[in-house]
């Protein structure tokens, strides 16, 4: 019906379409219904402001844009430079807004009968009565089977439409409701022209980490490709098994995990669009499959053993846990055996049964991707969570995946063998001393730049020949991933190193910053980390955000609160060199038979609706007030010379257990309280490093500890 209805408003098949919002029901459902009438889908992160949508909107010559209410302000500003963009569709519309009834938007003479939508021109929102159930169903997760579509959405993205005097004047562009839109093609129905393996599926946008971002270009038959290829590696998940889908669907990770659960015969459920209620989300729908990145699995690990060493827990119990995990990391290592034997199975019960239990407590595959995992986070994952855990490893040009760790292989240190959609070849990377004839602790390990080749592999850079002929050879189909990698016994692959981003220093050597950034990573004290470096100079110097959660307990622990004032001569300028509660939740329990959900108020209660978005507003207030304080402390907490060389004294042993070489390590550090953010613009929607950007704005701070390295 979707795709019928947006024919019948002049689209045509081959047509490139943006989808603009959070993970949702209308989202995926927009999706389909481009596919099904060979239309391209062109997704956007629902974090890019009005200048990215812009460049995109304008770059991938959209014709329409489907998005949430939340970002439909961005979407018109796009409009408004973008003469080809004809046509907006908006869903988690919340106010019964009233409007004149649509007609000939089309072009062709056409009439929407009692059809609502939004006039940008007048600045007014039209609702159709079938989403005002909708706009009752904010809180709850809503799920997609093959046989079943909730009508349903998330709350980030029925979040308040935005006022009419905010919505800006579009001659050009119309906008409609996603009910009107269906309510259309109900009405007039087409038959689906379904794509050819060849045909365009997605325009994936990439981060843009140094440059505008790139569309790479992706056919149905690489999405395929490497669902199938990936449907081989899980054979444990069944018909019915759940998918809690909170990843971003603008990127490749989650969009074909989409497409490998539906193979499957999963449902798919939405979490709520806060990621700060995402174990909230996950206790409703206890997914059996988890999927998540290193950033969050990093979060869990530190989280466990911050609470396991703090005072509130008792000797006992902290001793029990160290010693059940060694035990199981020690069964896992040597036998390959995941439960531990018969001590293993009652540590389970007793031990880590409620670290389940927060994930749901039916978790049978926990998939990790889109950078590395430690060793030690994996063996912890592993043992604590039973689950098997495979790491993946690939990227947007690929299709997604080009080698994962398989389901029996408890081994680590590495991503597993080649994906079964590629054949990956190591090209010698002389002047980085990485050859095939290389030989690691007297073990012949060949190393060099990671090829990949095979039918999922993407076609090239939409509208960038020069940028296509520099990543895919076109005669031979190998792509160049830039990424360094090392064979290990098995056929089993290591990332080591990183060809792109690479500087070299004054004495010559070459420096991979994500592969130092990621060893610091793993201090307590580091949350973000930026290292720079040039030809210029032989040393690095970093920018380090600290993790307050170290941080201000630390600090509380040395001096019994954060009063204390911290002289300096020049507060922004203090650089360490080398010698130196709960609440009760309330949700809204509508009729809704999707839903499956229900949970009262504190009294015994039901929660309206209304009363619900009230509380979420409060608690959204408070969490902004509580972001603000913590901010605050953590200033004055890095102004302290002797938290500099807390912090700098960690990272030195980070350093050390990843096997930094001593020009890899860095010889001072700045502390910045704010971390890296979209919003800050430090960081790319994926949340990679924009190191231009980072360079340019901490340039003084860069040029200061220079400048006390060399006195």
């Amino acid at each position: 019906c979707l795709g019928a209805g947006l024919l019948r408003m002049g689209l045509s098949p081959k047509d490139h379409v943006g989808l603009y919002g959070v993970n949702c029901a209308e989202w995926v459902l927009c999706d389909h219904a481009l596919h099904a009438y060979s239309m391209v889908s062109v997704p956007l992160y629902d974090t890019l402001g009005p200048d990215a949508v812009q460049y995109i909107a304008t770059h991938a010559n959209l014709r329409a844009i489907c998005c949430s209410s939340a970002v439909l302000p961005h979407a018109l500003d796009a409009a408004a430079h973008c003469p080809n963009l004809q046509l907006i569709v908006v869903w988690g519309l919340q106010s019964p807004f009233t409007s004149p009834s649509f007609a000939g938007l089309s072009g062709q003479g056409m009439a929407m009968e009692n059809a609502d939508g939004i006039s940008s021109g007048s600045g007014s929102i039209g609702n159709s009565s079938s989403n005002k159930s909708i706009s009752n169903d904010s809180k709850n997760i809503h799920s997609i089977t093959n046989s079943n579509v909730s009508n349903t959405s998330n709350r980030n993205a029925h979040s308040s439409a935005p006022s009419a005097p905010s919505l800006p004047h579009v001659p050009h562009c119309h906008v409609m409701s996603f009910e009107s839109l269906r309510e259309l093609g109900q009405a007039n129905r087409i038959p689906a022209v379904p794509p050819s393996g060849s045909d365009l599926a997605l325009i994936c946008y990439t981060s843009g980490t140094t440059g505008p971002p790139k569309g790479v270009m992706l056919t149905h038959g690489n999405l395929i490709a490497n669902a199938a290829g990936s449907s081989l590696c899980f054979p444990g998940i069944l018909p019915g098994h759940r998918y809690l889908s909170y990843l971003p669907l603008a990127h490749i990770y989650e969009r074909v995990n989409h497409v490998l659960l539906t193979e499957k015969g999963c449902s798919i459920g939405f979490y709520a669009g806060d990621i700060a209620t995402l174990l909230d989300d996950i206790q409703t729908l206890k997914p059996h499959v988890f999927s998540s990145v290193p950033r969050l699995y990093n979060r869990i690990f530190d989280k466990v053993l911050a609470t396991v060493r703090s005072e509130k827990t008792s000797a006992t119990a902290r001793a029990l846990f160290f010693r059940a995990l060694a035990h199981k990391k020690r069964y896992l290592i040597k036998f390959g055996d995941p439960i531990g034997g018969r001590l293993g199975a009652i540590y389970d019960r007793v031990v880590f049964r409620k670290m389940r239990e927060s994930l749901g407590g039916r978790v049978i595959y926990m998939i990790t991707g889109a950078s590395p995992l430690s060793t030690d986070v994996m063996a912890f994952l592993r043992c604590c969570f039973g689950a098997k855990v495979i790491e993946g490893y690939g990227m947007t040009e690929s299709g997604c995946a080009i080698s994962s760790s398989a389901h029996w292989d408890y081994s680590l240190g590495h991503v597993g063998g080649p994906h079964p959609s590629v054949e990956i070849k190591l090209v010698d990377i002389p002047e980085m001393r990485y050859t095939s004839k290389d030989v690691v602790d007297g073990i012949p390990t060949p190393r060099g730049e990671i090829w990949v080749r095979g039918p999922s592999v993407f076609v090239g850079y939409y509208k960038d020949p020069e940028q296509t002929k520099e990543a895919l050879d076109l005669d031979s189909g190998w792509l160049h991933t830039g990424d360094v990698g090392a064979w290990l016994p098995g056929g089993r692959l290591k990332v080591v190193d990183r060809r792109k981003n690479l500087f070299k220093l004054a004495q010559g050597e070459y420096v991979a910053p994500e592969r130092v950034e990621g060893a610091y990573s793993r201090s307590p004290f580091v949350l973000q980390s930026f290292v720079h470096g040039d030809s210029l100079r032989s040393t690095l110097v970093a920018i380090v955000v600290p993790d307050p959660d170290t941080a201000l307990p630390w600090a509380r622990s040395r001096y019994g609160g954060l009063t204390r004032r911290v002289e300096s001569d020049n507060d922004s300028d203090r650089t360490t060199n080398v010698s130196g509660s709960t609440t009760n939740a309330v949700s809204y329990n509508p009729s809704a038979p999707s839903a499956n959900v229900s949970t009262t108020a504190s009294e015994g209660t039901e929660a309206t609706a209304e009363e619900f978005r009230e509380r979420q507003a409060a608690e959204k207030a408070q969490a902004a007030k509580d972001a603000l304080k913590q901010l605050e402390e953590l200033k004055r907490v890095c102004l302290d010379p002797s938290f500099e060389a807390e912090v700098f004294a960690s990272m030195r042993v980070a350093a050390e257990e990843a096997g930094l070489k001593g020009f890899e390590q860095v010889k001072a550090i700045h502390l910045h309280p704010e971390p890296f953010s979209v919003e800050n613009g430090l960081l790319t929607p994926t949340f990679k490093l924009k190191r231009p950007q980072a360079k340019a704005a901490f340039e003084e701070q860069i040029k200061r500890m220079y400048s006390k390295i060399e006195k």
